[in-house]
Order: C-alpha cells, then structure tokens, then sequence
C-alpha cells in the first residue's frame, strides 16, 4: 500500500473560517485525510499583531495546519503598499511548506479578500487553483477577481451553477456540501447530559448561531405559540434560558452529534429576505439526515429537491404546522432510512473519491 511519505500529489486548502468553526473547507480537509491525501490548511488570515504561528504543525496523518498572516485588511485597497503585503504573504507560504511541496499541490480557496492581489502568484506556485463558491454571490467584479485565475470554480449552491457556467463554461463543477462522519457515540460527555437534564422535551433544534441569518419575528412567532416545545440553538455567550427557547454554548462536533440524539426535529428559520441565505444549502441539513431526523425549514431555493424528507414551511402558520406533524413521525419511518442514505451520501467517508478526482484534475 502506497504511504503518505511516497505520496507527491497534495491538497492546500484556504479557508474564510477556522479549525474551531468548521465550514465546507474544513470537512474537504477530512475528506483528504480519510484518503491519505497530504492536506495543507491556511484559516482565515490573521492580524500580524495577533498570536501565531507561520510553521504547518503536524497535527496527524498527513494533516497539517498553518497560518497565515496580514498587516491590515485595509491595504488591499492601496496599491503600493497591497503589493508589499501580497509578497509578504506569498513568502510565508513558500517557507511553510517543506521542499517546496507546494509545487505539487492542488489549491482550494474560497473568497480571499483584501489579498486577493495573489492570485496570479498562486496560479505559478501551485499546480492548479480551483476557487470554492460557499454560498449565493452576486458575479460582479469582486467573484470575478476571485476567479479569472482559477482552473476550476466548484459551487456548493445547486441554483449558483447555471449563473456561473455563463461565464465559466468551461471550468465549472457542482460541488457536494458535505457534512462530518456521524457514528453513536453511546455515552454522552458530562457537559451534554448536564444540558439535557435543564431542556425538556420535546426538542426542536438549529445547530447554528442565533444571528442576522434567522428571520427572529418569524422565530419568536414560533417559539411563543408552541410553548409545549424546547427551541434550541448556539450563542457565543455562556447558557441562557428565555421561556422555552434555550441558547447553548458552542460544543465539539461529537457532543453536537450527541445532543442531536435526543432532539426530536431539525430546524432552519432562515430570513429569506437575504439573497446569501435565500440560496444557501446548509450543511447542517445534512447532519440532521445522518440521524434522519425530521426537518422543517423556511422555502430556501436549494433544498427543494429533498421533498419529502423535509417539511417546508412558506409563512409562520405552515412551520408550525410542519413541526407538528414530524414530532408524530414515527420512529420506524421509511423517510428515516431516507434520509440516512442522503446524509451519508453527503458524509466526508463518501467523498474521499471525488477529492481523488479533483487532485488528479478530473
């Protein structure tokens, strides 16, 4: 069997998020690692005044993790001085990796922002660059800078790819979302079963932050009328109860997993009056199907397809009508099988082959 010492090819990813906050980038990392594919992970540029470390540390298998950092945000827009910071970052690159590996890797990258000035660096310091597009985006000039260079653009959003094809006829890919590798986990941490002992059931749920993406009228409708329910989401602040709605803090994927077990249904309020939300497809969806959990979310364009696994609500009314009716789903419902094939179709174990193709340029 071929090792990771005598693998050449390997996978670089650039991520808008970090290691802790894991996104579509983040699960592509553990995809590769699944494959044995070397894998080289860049977070989000820092601030150069901020701790960090310009080394990759091995942190397993083949898996390395770096980081990059910036003088500014704001000198992307002035030229002189975007082309010193631009230069700066290209060479922390170049001294991370070791023997210049880089020369044989494959790029992944989403939206780079204020250095988005190297990409025509990239494009001769990597093999290939493929661009990621995560969610809705106007194609204007900033996705055109972000993409004129790249040898593929791979799009998340199914209702992105036509719009993008447009102008990429050529290099444009559909790309999965995925979702991490859900197994039973049988007993559950401490800080779970102390969760769980504060929350009713029955248990509705949103594995996200409570921010701008929830429609809160449209929420506080919900949750105020079915005060026979346990409303339960993520906060950065530590836990707090407000009637029946429960804000949580961030745990470790294994203990969202966990806590999803004892969640009776799934839910996405998302405010579809914002076009990135109104196109986006959630990668907690798919979490939920790995369980096959029930599911009712607001009309977003790119889960349409998934009828009838999941309930789709188009005003308050039919929300809570669809909340309803999956809490009397039975446990021994076919669409639970269902939606179990679906949520491992979009698993990290059932990619490695397709990260495969895109490192061979397939």
């Amino acid at each position: 069997m071929e090792t990771l010492s005598q693998k050449k090819k390997s996978l670089s990813v650039f991520s808008c998020f970090d290691w802790t906050v894991p996104g579509t980038p983040e699960l592509i990392c553990e995809s590769a690692a699944l494959a044995r594919i070397p894998c080289y992970y860049f977070p989000k540029p820092i601030s150069f005044f901020k701790p960090k470390s310009n080394q990759l540390g091995n942190l397993q298998g083949g898996f390395h993790h770096g980081s990059l950092s910036i003088l500014a945000t704001r000198l992307g827009k002035l030229r002189g001085l975007s082309q010193i910071q631009n230069t700066w970052v290209i060479r922390q690159l170049e001294k991370a990796y070791p023997k210049n590996d880089y020369k044989d890797s494959t790029l992944i990258y989403n939206n780079l922002e204020s250095i988005v000035g190297i990409l025509p660096r990239l494009k001769k310091m990597y093999k290939r660059i493929m661009y990621l597009c995560l969610d809705y985006s106007d194609v204007g000039g900033d996705f055109i800078a972000n993409t004129r260079h790249a040898d593929k653009i791979l799009v998340v959003p199914k209702s992105m790819v036509e719009r993008i094809e447009k102008i990429y006829p050529n290099k444009t890919l559909e790309f999965p979302q995925l979702t991490s590798i859900y197994s039973p986990l049988g007993k559950k941490s401490e800080r779970v079963e102390n969760l769980l002992k504060l929350i009713p059931s029955p248990r509705i749920i949103y594995t996200g932050n409570f921010n701008k993406r929830i429609d809160e009228k449209l929420y506080r409708t919900v949750t105020g009328t079915m005060k026979e329910c346990s409303f339960l989401s993520f906060h950065e602040k530590p836990f707090q109860k407000v009637g029946n709605v429960f804000h949580l803090p961030w745990l470790e994927k294994d203990e969202i997993f966990s806590l999803l077990e004892e969640c009776s249904v799934g839910f996405m309020p998302y405010d579809l009056k914002v076009d990135h939300n109104l196109h986006c497809i959630p990668l907690k969806l798919f979490e939920y199907f790995q369980l096959g959990m029930p599911l009712v979310s607001t009309d977003l364009v790119n889960i349409q397809y998934l009828k009838p696994l999941l309930s789709i609500g188009k005003n308050t009314e039919e929300l809570i009508a669809g909340i309803r009716e999956s809490l009397l789903e039975p446990a021994d419902s076919s669409l639970r099988d269902k939606r179990k094939a679906v949520g491992k179709k979009h698993s990290t174990s059932n990619q490695v082959n397709l990260i495969r193709d895109i490192l061979n340029g397939t």
